[in-house]
């Protein structure tokens, strides 16, 4: 048999590695320290010694009255700190065990409050540290036993619900400190709208969201049933619970059983005891008159600003439409002025027709970098532009009456912020504050061309309001420090309007900038109003409501603000407060960190099960997340071949480099009804990717390239040697992809707009002659309503007509059609998806579906062999139907049922009808 039939592992070109959050995120210039004290391993870029010593100081702080409620084992984590990029946030994850903390501190304090971010950051992410230490028992710890971290994460996310983990984790940062989110009025204000709207919710729904409803999400009822657990039953009231829950005693419902073992009472009785104590404190809502009437879905207005023609601009989103900012007449009518950049956060202000406001910049390489520069919209024509640099970290900008000059805060990632004026023609930078580390600059506003208002947080979580006069770079005090968020602030006729946290709940509160009296609240509601202006005796405002943020217009008030020097009450779940008392200055060792440390780190053992393959496989990750490893084996079900492979990727430098190696048994192809071939197949392969982001303005932007060099030796075994004979074969691969998507809403399936290309090249190196190109492309379109989604397809394989190697076949043939591989393959296909259903329905706390979706679809193929000169149409028509939801409250399930109708029979595809049912491929993986 003269023809070599190779059946190459293209894998190499898309490795199954590098699947974990911001994998090689960080410039190979950083230089790394670690701090090291007995309960962790803060590990920083060099010169955020501070930083890492804060947080440190937190966590020796808080260990030992952690462990008092939570269990009495601390294992020691790895936390990292990441300072370059626009994101407050972090995470604790098992897989490797590690923690990241993003140490740029919010804009604004009313969602994560005032105290300094590092100090509110370590409360949160070390508590769920702590929870972890003490779940490794019982069948969780036999999981990990046999799969590592993955074992452990797997089974205490089945047995323990993820409102515990977050709850707990609210509830510990607010107790031991003078704010957390458990104490601000923004964060009660979801539930406290269900409760007004009269929205009496499944439990089920409240646990698992809806698409079509608003729902708070699992830290809001994470918060009110942990909460409700430690006032009712003790600062020891979950311990046992959750660690009875981890360690499955009960296989069946372990938490439930373990909380009705633990409080005496039935999971839903507790549970219904805890909400019914929450919406007893709720008070009824005062009159108001909405201006944006009530949606069938969700629908989010802020930021109102009058414009001085009878009309308000404001920020629109919702759950089917992306944001955007519109104009709304005195009868309701809504002008759509333009579509909202890609942004972290959604503020802006407005002055005269012109818009500013700071949009999401990625690096264009270095995940673990991001940017908000300045951006300008102008309502009259609809253009945007960029004012200032590109890479800076703006937040809040606000325009002078004039046009000319913008001001704004830049914030760091080290705890440095200042204020900066930018000229609003060059972007150059006119004048700055001095660099504070003190306190952080919130909410910048011109009260004239040469003032500047700024609210201000110090070190001890209180805010007050400021003037700066960047002509002098002279600072002075409006108001007094207090226990209070404020922000959202509006100048009106010298009088500054702006949110101020009181009585439980954030109010409009007005200070005359002139007469510097006593601040006076002007509108009020028992939800919340943020950001609000006076209109003749009225107050135009925010507030929120079970169907999303509404405009409101509500009748001025006139009672003087209390002179308490805290403003934020406790919540309606009162907490006696222990705030802690950061660790004082120790002699901590701080070293250089090398990026090689612990390099393969294996951590867990992945089952994988996408049939007909089968099998395990043995990750590592290093702590910086810079090296990516794999030892696997698999077993195909189609050929009962096996293979063992191992596959390492590193990130550390700007082209990511990879090498695979696998080599697979018995792996056969039939010759004919009596004779079957059998070979083993080695693989080696090495190449460079390199993913590149482009995302800014309106669409998201992203560049994968990759190329490879790859040896296979085919080794024919017993009569096959006959027939096959073995050879060495080098083959180049090349590929490239990109994507460009608008931004995309909750309900929408796909984005409204957007493409996707994919090419291949594969080449063979030696003297034989083979060659592969495949490309395939989506072009997606609007369908005939919002939610609705039209997909075109194309794709075409092309390969050489000599036939001494064939390719593994890449090619995607009609839905329906199987084992087909000429040289010349074209397809298009149309696809039009739509939702059925919004169910939000679940049972016995086992499975929940939120959506019900389908996707008609018509594919047709064009074959031909030149070889043979050989030429055939195929089509097929179906329907797709998908059922989203999720397990076990915890994991995302897409399960799909196809039915193929074949319209045109070819050899091996005699049966018109072909029905498939589509398993999501990830769901046995963490």
């Amino acid at each position: 048999m003269r023809k070599l039939l190779v059946l190459a592992l293209l894998q190499t070109a898309i490795l199954s590695i590098g699947k974990a959050q911001n994998f090689g995120g960080n410039r190979p210039a950083t230089k790394w320290q670690i701090l090291k004290s007995p309960n962790a391993r803060v590990i920083f870029p060099k010169g955020l010694d501070s930083l890492a010593k804060i947080a440190t100081g937190i966590i020796d702080s808080t260990s030992s009255l952690y462990r008092q409620q939570i269990g009495n084992t601390n294992k020691v984590f790895n936390i990292v700190l990441q300072p370059n990029n626009t994101i407050s946030n972090g995470y604790v994850g098992l897989g490797p065990s590690r923690s990241e903390f993003y140490t740029t501190a919010p804009f604004q304090s009313f969602e994560l409050s005032a105290i300094p971010w590092l100090n509110a950051l370590t409360l949160h992410e070390y508590r769920h540290i702590v929870q972890y230490s003490n779940l490794n028992v019982g069948l969780s710890k036999f999981g990990r036993a046999l799969f590592g971290d993955y074992g452990q994460d797997l089974l205490n996310s089945m047995a323990i619900p993820n409102w515990f983990f977050e709850g707990d984790a609210v509830w510990a940062e607010t107790k031991f400190s003078e704010q957390g989110r458990g104490s601000l009025a923004y964060f009660d204000m979801g539930y406290k709208s269900l409760k007004l709207a009269g929205k009496n919710y499944s439990f089920q729904k409240l646990r698992n969201g809806s698409y079509k409803d608003y729902v708070p999400n699992h830290y809001q009822l994470g918060y009110i049933l942990t909460a409700y657990g430690y006032n009712k039953y003790g600062n020891q009231a979950w311990e046992k619970v959750i660690k009875e829950a981890a360690a499955y005693k009960g296989v069946l419902y372990p938490f439930q059983k373990a909380v009705k073992r633990n409080f005496g009472i039935g999971y839903k009785t507790f549970y219904t005891n805890a909400l019914n104590e929450f919406n007893s404190k709720v008070q009824p809502q005062n009159n108001e008159t909405f201006i944006t009437a009530a949606t069938k879905e969700v629908v989010h207005y802020k930021y109102p600003n009058p414009t001085g023609r009878n009309t308000i601009i404001a920020y629109k989103s919702g759950y089917n439409l992306v944001p955007s900012i519109v104009e709304i007449d005195q009868y309701g009518i809504e002008k759509r002025i333009a579509t909202f950049d890609i942004s972290l956060n959604d503020y802006f202000s407005y002055k005269n027709d012109l818009i500013v406001y700071t949009a999401y910049r990625p690096d264009t390489r270095w995940t673990n970098e991001s940017y908000s520069p300045v951006r300008v919209l102008n309502v009259l024509t609809g253009k945007t532009e960029t004012v200032g640099p590109l890479k800076a970290r703006y937040f809040a900008p606000d325009i002078s009456v004039d046009g000319s000059i913008i001001v704004t805060v830049e914030l760091l990632g080290n705890g440095n912020n200042r204020l900066v004026v930018l000229d609003k023609n060059s972007g150059r930078e006119i004048y700055t504050s001095a660099w504070s580390v003190s306190e952080r600059y919130q909410f910048p506003k011109f009260i004239n061309n040469s003032r500047v208002l700024f609210a201000v947080a110090n070190k001890e979580g209180e805010m007050a309001w400021k003037q700066w006069t960047p002509g002098t770079n002279e600072m002075n005090a409006l108001s007094e420090f207090k226990q209070q968020i404020i922000g959202y602030p509006v100048i009106q006729n010298d009088q500054l309007l702006y949110t101020s946290s009181t009585n439980s709940n954030d109010a409009i509160v007005k200070l005359d900038l002139m007469k510097k009296g006593k601040p006076v609240i002007v509108g009020q509601n028992n939800v919340g109003l943020y950001q609000g202006y006076l209109q003749g005796d009225s107050v135009i405002s925010t507030t929120f409501t079970a169907g999303g943020f509404k405009l409101v217009k509500l009748p001025v008030l006139d009672i003087p603000l209390n002179d308490d020097a805290r403003q934020i009450k406790e919540t309606l779940f009162p907490i006696q407060k222990q705030p802690v008392e950061v660790a004082g200055a120790k002699a901590y060792t701080i070293e250089k960190y090398s990026k090689w440390h612990k390099p393969f780190n294996f951590h867990s053992l992945q089952v994988e099960a996408d049939d007909p393959v089968y099998g395990l496989s043995l990750l590592g990750e290093n702590v910086l997340n810079t090296l990516q490893s794999e030892i696997y084996c698999r077993f195909n079900n189609n050929d009962f071949s096996s293979t063992l492979g191992i596959s390492e990727m590193y990130g550390g430098t700007y082209l990511m480099p990879y090498l695979t190696g696998s080599y697979t048994w018995d792996r056969n192809t039939v010759l004919n009804k009596d004779t079957t071939l059998y070979f083993n197949v080695s693989n080696i392969g090495a190449g460079f990717q390199l993913p590149l982001n482009f995302s800014y303005g309106k669409s998201y932007k992203n560049l994968t390239i990759n190329t490879s060099v790859n040896n296979q030796q085919v080794l024919p075994k017993g009569v096959s040697e006959k027939f096959i004979r073995s050879r060495n074969n080098s083959y180049l691969n090349v590929g490239v992809r990109y994507s460009q998507y608008s931004q995309q809403a909750r309900m929408h399936i796909n984005p409204r707009f957007g493409f996707a290309v994919n090419t291949q090249l594969n080449t063979l190196l030696s003297s034989s002659k083979a060659n592969q190109f495949n490309a395939s492309g989506n072009l997606y379109l609007p369908g005939l309503f919002p939610s609705h989604s039209l997909v075109l397809q194309s794709s075409v394989q092309l390969r050489d007509t000599v036939e001494q190697v064939v390719f593994a076949n890449a090619f995607g043939l009609a839905r329906g059609y199987k084992n087909i591989n000429t040289n010349r393959m074209y397809k298009v296909g149309v696809n039009y998806h739509l939702p059925v259903l919004y169910p939000d329905w679940g049972f016995g706390h086992i499975a929940y579906i939120n959506r019900v979706r389908t996707n008609f679809f018509f594919d047709y193929n064009w074959l031909h062999n030149t070889r043979r000169f050989v030429k055939a149409n195929i089509a097929s028509v179906g329907n797709e139907t998908f059922i989203e939801g999720n397990l076990w409250n915890q994991l995302d399930i897409n399960i799909g049922f196809r039915y193929s109708r074949l319209l045109k029979e070819i050899a091996g595809n005699a049966n018109p009808n072909y029905f498939e049912i589509i398993l999501p491929v990830g769901l046995l993986r963490r």
